[in-house]
């Protein structure tokens, strides 16, 4: 049977736990958030204890920023007080490290709506011992939990506080300015009563700062107008004394809030520097006076940040400044060409003699053309000539003298007479073992014809030196690392770039809205000690990331117009032309099945027109500055990598160019660094493969065979090559079918027991006629397995740990990169 003794204890407990939830939730509705804003008149100038000045207005970003508000959560049950005690305390706190004085007798709450209309003033006792519920109209529901509330903390110096009512003024933001410090303090509010004169209002104003009668009328006081084409009005004197101030404010205001500047407060807040060059400006025409300077700045001042670059970023662009320029790839072949036929020219000259001559003396060099030379950092290859003997016509910068190495001025070699080449020596420089001899034959003819029509296009590159930063004979301009010196912060010497604040990376800075894009950057040069042609602005798309895209403003665009964004980076590289974009470029890694594991290099400036080759060669230059490991064109391969084979990709001829490519001309280029020394300039075109092996049910790494792209069969020069690699005759080769290879994508995983037990081979492939075979296999990894081999026969355990490994191997080639969980809390605290 059931002991009931316990029950009333239970039930106690149980009441209070109801009577402690429900007490929790009254709370919570009853909670309120308040803000308060402190009303202040902020002196230029303070004595310390050993009775010397010191100047606030140097502080006055941090103090706009320290006494912007209070803001707390607390119940509407609790009194007025309790919240002025904790305003007061907060904003005393700040006061003491300026050495300001905020005092308690003198301070009071006014309570004010959202659309600024002050309403009650809480100053009394009796008053401050008010619920805060008090504020809201008591024939209308209560708001819901935390409603915002709004209090002005008004902290006077004025021996009387200015009145709130009669209610329809103006509640006026007074600006007081300092000349000798040619800047303006926080603001001041006060409420001007309906119908005051002029004159009325300027004495209420100057009494917020206690100046007497005869101070205020020698003080100016200026409207900042929002509705006429003048920025400001000056309501001083004349006959504007005895206008309505009311009306003034329909005329130049409208609805906006009224915003004025007066230059009083001289004796109890300033120096006598400020006081001095007041009183001489004062006699000034308005217009011309320092007064309107310091206005017209404020009235166009603009927040900018701007981020330069890091000590690590300005060691990385001094470590790659030579990378940018460098000899194209038609200046490599040339020179290279060149390098062959000096070594190879007694052996030319003996086969000459057995050679029918052939006379070129009459054979007219293409002219100049006009067409239109495409933008890029390396040279462009022109499509209009055939000739064929600039091949060896040795380099082709502007600096280096045009003058073949085998033919000279004053020696001919073994030419003959003047104007006579043999057959056999232009066979010979068209099939040079070069050191990109691979190249030559991996691809079509017709590439060939595109280098050696470089030649032409090098005749008309004076005209054009100032489209490529990188062609060849031309300097790229890129900071060193002597020139890149982060120089300290510091503001333009007219005003118009004022350092708000700065750390090593990031600059915040108010700007004049006016500025021009060039003097801005003339400004960044001078902070960086570098030229203005040695690095873009990018606009970024948000204050919290490093995102955005490159500015192509033009130097006499003013700011706003030409970023739109409140935050922009320097990027320490050229300046892109108006056709290109930046080419990420990533190591190439046949043996990571990830993707997203694979190294990002770098990236490279290119345009459409662009050449592989000219990419290629950058690369190797920026991999030698970058990593320290010099790499020749034999050790490397450019490539593509499609995201789905519907694009075949693979290997990239260095004599096509960017908009060739199976993808987007812009899209991320591979780099393959060749691990395999005896692939070092072999012929031909790599194919990926890997090899599969029925009887242990086990796939080797992937490696390259090597296919004769010119071959009458390619299957059979593919099969060939596998044969020479495995040992198995060509016959007996089986490889997937490529119809196996519908979208799919990089590893492009072939399950080892679909490979064991599925028709995924083809046998006897070489038989048939496959046409264009490499092109159709692309950048996709071929299986292959010897099709006499027997067979392993799996039990259930195998083929489930096989199933296993293969489900993890496919998961992780799949798995995409996790974003950041992002997660906001809020909580509710009591008084």
């Amino acid at each position: 049977m059931a002991d009931f003794r316990f029950w009333p204890n239970l039930q106690a407990k149980w009441r209070q736990q109801e009577k402690e939830e429900e007490e929790h939730r009254k709370l919570q509705e009853s909670m309120l958030t308040v803000r308060v804003r402190l009303n202040y008149p902020f002196p230029s100038i303070v004595k310390n204890q050993k009775g010397e000045n010191l100047d606030v207005l140097k502080y006055k970003r941090q103090i706009v920023d320290d006494f912007v508000e209070y803001v707390t959560e607390i119940s509407r049950y609790q009194t007025i007080a309790t919240v002025f005690n904790q305003a007061l305390d907060f904003f005393t706190e700040r006061a003491k490290s300026y050495g300001l004085t905020i005092s308690r007798n003198t301070s009071r709450m006014i309570f004010y709506e959202r659309n600024n209309t002050l309403r009650r003033i809480f100053a009394s006792k009796a008053d401050m011992e008010k619920k805060l519920r008090c504020v809201f109209d008591p024939q209308m529901v209560e708001p819901h939990p935390l409603y915002v509330i709004k209090f002005l903390l008004d902290s006077r110096i004025a021996s009387v506080p200015f009145p709130i009512e009669p209610s329809g003024g103006i509640l006026l933001q007074i600006q007081r300015v300092d000349i000798a410090k040619r800047t303006t303090v926080p603001e001041l509010c006060v409420y001007i009563p309906p119908g005051e004169p002029v004159i009325r209002t300027k004495l209420i104003v100057g009494q917020q700062f206690r100046d007497d009668q005869r101070e205020v009328l020698a003080a100016r006081l200026v409207l900042e107008s929002k509705t006429k084409e003048n920025e400001f009005v000056n309501i001083d004197g004349g006959n504007m004394n005895g206008k309505i101030f009311s009306d003034l404010i329909k005329e130049y205001v409208g609805n906006s809030t009224a915003i004025v500047y007066y230059d009083g407060g001289l004796r109890q807040m300033c120096s006598n520097e400020t006081i001095e060059a007041t009183e001489a400006d004062r006699k000034l025409p308005f217009e011309k006076s320092t007064m309107f300077e310091i206005l017209d700045r404020k009235y166009f001042a603009s927040i900018l940040n701007v981020r330069l670059p890091s000590q690590e970023e300005i060691n990385r662009a001094a470590s790659v400044s030579g990378a940018y320029h460098g000899p194209t790839w038609a200046e490599t072949v040339g020179a290279n060409a060149a390098i062959y036929e000096e070594e190879r020219e007694e052996d030319v000259i003996r086969e000459e003699e057995n050679e029918m001559r052939i006379d070129l003396s009459g054979v007219e060099i293409p002219k100049e053309d006009n067409e239109e030379i495409p933008s890029g950092r390396a040279s462009t290859v022109s499509m209009g000539s055939d000739d064929l003997t600039g091949l060896v016509s040795g380099s082709f910068c502007n600096n280096t003298p045009q003058m073949s190495p085998s033919v000279s001025e004053n020696e001919y070699g073994g030419c003959g007479e003047r104007g006579e080449i043999s057959s056999f020596e232009l066979k010979n420089q068209l099939n040079a073992e070069m050191t990109i001899n691979y190249v030559y034959n991996s691809h079509d003819n017709h590439n060939y014809m595109r280098i050696n029509e470089s030649a032409n296009y090098e005749s008309r590159k004076g005209d054009i030196e100032g489209e490529s930063l990188s062609s060849g004979g031309q300097s790229t301009l890129v900071p060193t690392a002597s020139s890149i010196i982060a120089s300290s912060s510091s503001s333009s010497g007219d005003g118009r770039i004022i350092v708000v604040s700065a750390n090593e990376t990031h600059r915040v800075l108010d700007i004049d809205s006016r500025l021009k894009v060039g003097e801005l950057k003339k400004w960044i040069s001078t902070q960086l000690n570098i030229d203005t042609s040695q690095f873009v602005i990018f606009i970024n798309t948000s204050e919290s990331c490093d995102r955005g895209y490159e500015s192509h403003a033009k130097d006499d665009e003013i700011v706003p117009n030409a970023f739109q964004s409140s935050t922009i980076s320097v990027k320490l590289r050229p300046p892109l032309k108006i056709d290109e974009k930046m080419i990420q470029v990533v190591q190439f890694d046949m043996n990571e099945n990830v993707r997203e594991k694979w190294k990002t290099l770098f990236e490279v400036p290119a345009s459409q027109k662009s050449l592989i080759g000219d990419i290629m060669l950058q690369c190797l230059r920026m991999y030698k500055e970058i990593y320290g490991v010099e790499l020749t064109p034999q050790q490397v391969r450019m490539r593509d990598i499609p995201f789905y084979s519907n694009h075949n990709g693979g290997v990239l001829s260095p004599n096509q160019t960017l908009d060739e490519r199976d993808t987007t001309w812009n899209t991320t280029l591979y780099l393959q660094i060749i691990s395999d020394e005896n692939l070092f300039g072999k012929p031909g075109v790599p194919l990926l493969v890997r090899r599969f092996r029925p009887s242990t049910v086990e796939v080797s790494p992937t490696h390259e065979i090597m296919v004769n792209p010119k071959a009458e069969n390619q299957v059979l020069s593919f099969f060939e090559g596998i044969s020479k690699y495995s040992q198995i005759p060509v016959d007996r080769i089986a490889v997937t079918d490529l119809k196996t290879y519908s979208w799919t994508k990089w590893p492009y995983w072939k399950n080892r027991l679909e490979l064991l037990e599925g028709s995924m081979f083809v046998k006897d492939l070489h038989k048939a006629d496959e046409k264009d075979y490499i092109a159709r296999v692309g950048v996709r990894v071929i299986y292959y397995k010897d099709s006499e081999e027997v067979a392993k026969i799996l039990s259930e355990e195998e083929r489930k740990q096989i199933k296993i490994k293969e489900n993890g191997q496919v998961e992780s080639a799949n798995r995409r990169k996790e974003r950041p969980l992002r997660i906001q809390m809020s909580s509710v605290s009591e008084a």
